[in-house]
């Protein structure tokens, strides 16, 4: 029973030190790169009555009527 104790700690103390080798790793390849932004300001402002929003709502209605 001891034993099994010490087995225990053993595997979650190696399962931290992976974790943090993997951290440590990752920081590591990422210094250096600088940090782009990933979302422009206007991707949210969906203008609904563009080309594309009326052949698609066109396409949407179309398909509800055939079911």
């Amino acid at each position: 029973m001891k034993r099994e104790r010490t087995e225990e700690r053993f595997e979650e103390r190696f399962e931290i030190q992976t974790i943090a080798d993997d951290i440590t790793k990752w920081e590591e390849k990422e210094e250096g790169k600088e940090v782009t932004q990933q979302w422009e300001d206007d991707w949210d402002d969906d203008d609904v009555n563009d080309d594309f929003s009326l052949q698609l709502r066109r396409e949407l209605e179309n398909n509800t009527d055939k079911k």
